[in-house]
């Protein structure tokens, strides 16, 4: 510890507690300060001795209370905690912080971003963010690839669980237009409505996996909160990492997911068909992934999102087009229909496999009989 000789060189002192603040002012003003709370440094004794042991051993240093005030005997700390209460309470602590919000600059919160009137000529002016957006994006996706490849068992459950449903999905409608075509003939209407069946089921197996993507961000969002606070990176670095790390995931998924459904169910052979069907169910998963992502950042706990997600997700379906075609459907729910993204994907893949070059290509395999037309012609 310093001499008395050296402590008087000191400007500024600062007496901590278990980590807390019990007198931070004019190290000339800090025996003083003590003895205002009914503490004194005994005669021809060392004050760094003293301001070292007074908050811990209050005992030793207390006044009589016959020779206090009746306010000091009342305000009086007698354990560590209270001498930190005290402190928060006296003037110094009040000085002590405008001191700290007056050097510092002034557009600096951990609440709200940085105003950007400040000219880079200001001696006040200080960056919003320590790296640039650009860096803030690289780190953020080196850091969110990390989190996938030390905890690789989302992955490997998101990838099971594609599998899973395409198997099941794949044995239920297996060569499904060869079953319609075993006598020789053309599928028929019957073919047709259970070939959208199919569809319908593939595309509404990628809304109901996508609320597994809110979890993850749940779970970071106190770690978002803090860091983005003390400035580590704004949000856009952030949620646009999410964006990329889930690029390969979706791609991934959609692949194995896709390929397994388009061949046991012997859909349109045709190379640029099949590619088609992997981009739409690709491009679904990640619009519904980004969907569940929105609403799991819009929501407070996890309950309140698990609850809102599949909801929505049960009523984008439902205006898909194959529960209720857009001709039965109410003027007033019509924007609705126009808002699902299971609605543009149900209508492409149905236009992938129908359509046909119209002099017998591979999309024109559909017959009508005479008793299927509508209105029928016997």
């Amino acid at each position: 510890q310093p001499s008395y000789e050296l402590f008087q060189l000191f400007d500024v002192l600062m007496v901590m507690t278990s980590g807390s603040l019990a007198y931070m002012g004019p190290a000339h003003k800090a025996v003083n300060y003590f003895n205002d709370l009914g503490y004194a440094c005994p005669p021809r004794m060392n004050p760094v001795d003293f301001l070292s042991e007074v908050v811990e051993t209050p005992d030793l240093y207390a006044l009589p209370e016959a020779e206090l005030a009746p306010e000091v005997v009342a305000r009086k700390p007698k354990t560590p905690a209270q001498f930190v209460e005290a402190y928060k309470h006296s003037r110094y602590h009040e000085r002590q912080t405008e001191e700290v919000f007056r050097l510092m600059p002034r557009h600096i919160s951990r609440i709200a971003p940085a105003p950007r009137n400040i000219s880079k000529d200001d001696p006040e002016y200080y960056p919003q963010y320590p790296q640039p957006l650009w860096r803030q994006c690289i780190l953020c996706i080196e850091r969110a690839f990390r989190f996938v490849v030390h905890q690789p068992r989302y992955m490997i459950f998101r990838i099971s669980k594609a599998v899973i449903m395409a198997l099941f999905i794949g044995t239920m409608f297996f060569d499904l237009l060869q079953r319609y075509n075993s006598h020789g003939a053309q599928p028929n209407q019957q073919a047709a409505f259970s070939l959208q069946g199919l569809l319908f089921n593939v595309i509404a197996f990628l809304g109901f996996a996508s609320p597994a993507a809110m979890p993850p961000l749940l779970m970071e969002r106190a770690v978002f909160w803090e860091q983005r606070a003390k400035r580590y990176y704004s949000t856009f670095p952030y949620f646009f990492a999410g964006i990329i790390v889930e690029l390969p995931a979706a791609l991934a998924e959609s692949l194995v997911y896709g390929s397994i459904v388009y061949w046991m169910c012997g859909l349109n052979p045709a190379a640029d068909r099949y590619i088609f069907f992997l981009l739409v169910t690709l491009f679904l998963t990640l619009t519904m992934n980004s969907f569940c992502r929105f609403v799991a950042a819009a929501s407070r706990t996890f309950a309140v999102a698990n609850a809102a997600a599949p909801s929505v997700i049960a009523l984008m379906i439902l205006f898909a087009g194959f529960i209720i075609q857009e001709q039965s459907i109410p003027p007033w729910f019509m924007w609705l229909y126009y808002l699902s993204p299971f609605h543009y994907a149900y209508e492409a893949l149905t236009i992938n496999e129908l359509a046909g070059d119209g002099v017998g290509g591979l999309g024109d395999i559909f017959n009508c009989s005479a008793s299927q037309l509508l209105p029928p012609l016997n």
